[in-house]
Parts: structure tokens; C-alpha cells; sequence
């Protein structure tokens, strides 16, 4: 129940961040290619580690929205 609730959606939105494609157009671009935040794929090269970084904060951002939710809801 843990690892659906709190690991496969944000697992799931990593994953449809894949189809974000940042083409570095801004004054300052760090991560192009596919991924969100971070582009992990790029130049048909993956990167693993930009990963596992974008689904860590993925996972931050789902628990700290699930909690905020929760308290909203109880009031």
C-alpha cells in the first residue's frame, strides 16, 4: 500500500516527463533534453542518475501535496 501510494504515481509522473522536451532557449539552460525537471534524456543518451534525481523530487513534492491535502480535508 506504501510503495502505490507514495513511490508508483510519482514513479508514473517521472516517467510522462519524459514527452517534456526543454530545447535550451533561455539565457541560462543547465538540462536540456527530455525529463522534467531535469532533462535525463538526451542526444539518444540516457542518463541515469538525472533520473533518479527528478524522481526524488517528484516524490518530495506528491508527499508534502498529499499531506497539505490531507490537513485541508480535516478541517
Amino acid at each position: 500500500m506504501i510503495i502505490k501510494k507514495y513511490l508508483l504515481i510519482p514513479l508514473i509522473l517521472t516517467i510522462l516527463g519524459f514527452f517534456v522536451y526543454d530545447r535550451c532557449e533561455d539565457v541560462i539552460c543547465l538540462f536540456p533534453g527530455n525529463g522534467f525537471p531535469l532533462g535525463y534524456y538526451y542526444n539518444n543518451y540516457f542518463k541515469p542518475i538525472f533520473f533518479i534525481i527528478d524522481f526524488f523530487i517528484i516524490i518530495i513534492f506528491y508527499f508534502f501535496i498529499l499531506k497539505i491535502f490531507n490537513l485541508l480535508k480535516k478541517k
